[in-house]
């Protein structure tokens, strides 16, 4: 996760896909370049939300199972984790 503006819905603030931050945001990516943490999920089926210092990712973990996903954005520590049956 790299630092940047709360992107809580699909696409960001307006729902464009585009960031509204000020500053420069990186414009090169690696595995280690840039990356504040890392934290093994199942297969991602949305686009993270990031708001209030959380970051929310939804996946899909085991054959039948859906998982949400909240980790502290800072720090990438779990603050909390649901799985549902979906069988």
């Amino acid at each position: 996760m790299a630092d940047a503006e709360d992107w809580p819905q699909f696409r960001g603030h307006n729902a464009t896909g585009v960031s509204t931050e000020s500053r420069n945001l990186p414009v090169e990516f690696s595995y280690e370049n840039g990356v504040l943490w890392k934290q093994e999920i199942g297969q991602g089926i949305a686009c993270p939300i990031v708001s209030n210092g959380k970051l929310i990712t939804t996946s899909i973990k085991e054959k039948n199972t859906f998982e949400i996903q909240c980790f502290n954005a800072a720090n990438g520590s779990v603050k909390w984790t649901k799985s549902f049956d979906v069988g």
